[in-house]
């Protein structure tokens, strides 16, 4: 597998870079409000008057459904035995967010044991390897990923809003039409034919006799009850 990785590049086992732990679970009751946040199967669960990890820690949901999920806590907090806290990773080999995002990309799904209680334990994940790039490439792997990441998360939250615009866009169309502002237009070339008066009458009278004769819309027309009957064809030419 080494072959087929770019030139310095290499393979090394979870166990080569990192010492995965289970800690000490806090009983549900023992959370409070504020405090060190807890992590737990899945990310944060609560708080807690302590901490066990003082650094950002790599940790692997290790029971039920979610197992293989991948959380990074944010400094002081607390791990419980529901996630594999992957504790002294190798910083000098390897960046915190690159093997965040390479075992992510790996999974875990091979290393799951268990059928109605799906677990992945200790020794499960001594098989585990990971791609390693020089450091300096790792670091602008991350960098590079993040920007295309955060792209994504903005496309996607401007897809979350369109069902939303075009609810509001159907209230506004509902709106306009059931006010006759939808239909206003139209409404107002119906009338058009019968709303000439004697002035505009001389206005194409003239423009045509010049062969200037300008175009009008159905706005340019004065209101239908400001004069009585249309001209005739004879009137106008």
């Amino acid at each position: 597998m080494s072959d087929e990785l770019p030139q310095g590049w290499c393979n090394a086992l979870l166990f080569d870079i990192c010492r995965p732990k289970q800690w000490q679970t806090v009983a549900t009751k023992d959370l409070i409000n504020e405090g060190y946040p807890v992590y737990g199967a899945n990310g944060r669960i609560g708080f807690y008057h302590s901490f066990n990890h003082e650094e950002p820690t790599i940790l692997v949901t290790c029971r039920g459904a979610t197992c293989g999920v991948l959380n990074l806590t944010d400094g002081r907090a607390w791990v419980t035995g529901n996630a594999m806290a992957l504790d002294n990773l190798d910083e000098g080999v390897v960046a915190l967010k690159y093997a965040y995002y390479a075992l992510k990309n790996r999974g875990f799904a091979d290393v799951v044991t268990g059928s109605a209680q799906p677990q992945i334990t200790r020794e499960s994940l001594r098989v585990v390897e990971l791609p390693l790039a020089p450091l300096a490439e790792q670091r602008r792997i991350v960098a590079k990923l993040e920007t295309l990441l955060g792209r994504v998360d903005a496309c996607q939250q401007r897809l979350a809003n369109i069902p939303v615009r075009l609810k509001r866009f159907r209230q506004s169309v509902a709106a306009a039409a059931c006010s006759g502002r939808l239909t206003a237009d139209w409404a107002l070339r119906s009338r058009a034919p019968t709303t000439v008066t004697k002035a505009f009458r001389s206005f194409v009278f003239q423009t045509f006799k010049t062969g200037r004769l300008a175009w009008m819309t159905a706005l340019d027309f004065p209101p239908r009850n400001r004069i009585g009957t249309s001209p005739s064809r004879k009137a106008i030419c």
